[in-house]
């Protein structure tokens, strides 16, 4: 795998991948997207500002404001969804696999953002899968510049998307596609498993330093030690989801509720502050304990 690296070019930012699953799922709308040549691997997004998720959590002090959460949640569910449809999937997640980006919106959409009911919309990004721009900037006397003024997590002059930009846990499913389509019912479950080929490098350390999600399935994994491994493919959500409270709740000394029978019991107390709402309930179907009843649902 050829090794990852980014560096910026005024407002571009490239990522160097070792295929281009991601390029081609990356959620950002397809105006900011850019190719070198045609197999390159390279996937360039041209925004204002673009960090870790971990940076992101730094500067927002606080906690990861609802309705960005439940954007990460869109963004990142739509490559999941598109890798699976390559059969591919990922089974784990840390904080350094997703980058946020910063995109200014144009003053016609500010305009239509203020006027807009402030209440979250699930058709809020259908920008993401058009090839216009809504994002281009007009002549408003404001800079790209501008943004260092303030903390740009709060700045609404900015549209936010997430993107899963690090491959190296992708991993594929067992089985060709065919076999999948001619399956059986009872035989689905065997090429509903990612294929572990080599170590995911899941440490103490690493854990400590990167804040690595483990599902029971991981978890399972590390304690067996050997590769290959087969795991089902929803373990990813499982791991998402806990990303997702550690990002809600990074204020609070959180203990994450143990893979359990009484898990559903154990997140109703964790998450008491935003009870019943859609990020609730979605993370409701991603943590439960058997991975075949998991759904990566938000409505």
């Amino acid at each position: 795998m050829p090794m990852r690296r980014e560096h910026k070019l005024k407002n571009l930012h490239y990522f160097y991948l070792s295929s281009n699953a991601l390029i081609d799922s990356c959620p950002v709308p397809k105006s900011h997207i850019h190719k070198k040549t045609q197999g390159s691997h390279v996937l360039t997004i041209d925004a204002t500002s673009a960090m870790k998720l971990s940076e992101y959590l730094k500067k927002s002090k606080i906690h990861m404001e609802y309705h960005h959460a439940e954007k990460m949640i869109h963004c990142i569910g739509k490559q999941l969804q598109m890798l699976e449809n390559q059969d591919l999937g990922i089974p784990l997640f840390n904080l350094d696999d997703i980058t946020v980006f910063f995109i200014r919106r144009s003053s016609s959409a500010r305009a239509r953002s203020s006027t807009a009911d402030t209440g979250t919309d699930d058709t809020d990004d259908t920008d993401d899968t058009d090839d216009t721009d809504d994002t281009d900037t007009d002549d408003t006397g404001d800079t790209d510049d501008d943004h260092k003024k303030q903390n740009i997590v709060y700045d609404e002059r900015y549209d936010i998307y997430f993107a899963i930009t690090n491959d190296d846990k992708i991993q594929p499913f067992s089985g060709t596609l065919d076999e999948h389509k001619s399956a059986s019912t009872e035989n689905k479950l065997k090429f509903q498993q990612l294929v572990i080929q080599a170590p995911l490098h899941i440490e103490t350390a690493a854990y400590k330093k990167n804040k690595a999600f483990i599902s029971p399935e991981i978890d399972a994994f590390m304690k067996t030690k050997k590769i290959p491994y087969n795991i089902h493919f929803k373990s990813g959500y499982y791991s998402f989801g806990l990303l997702c409270i550690y990002c809600l709740l990074t204020t609070k000394q959180v203990s994450f509720p143990s893979p359990t029978q009484h898990i559903q019991n154990e997140l109703a107390t964790v998450l008491d502050t935003i009870i019943n709402t859609k990020i609730y309930w979605f993370l409701m179907r991603v943590l439960i304990l058997n991975p075949s009843e998991r759904r990566y649902i938000c409505v």
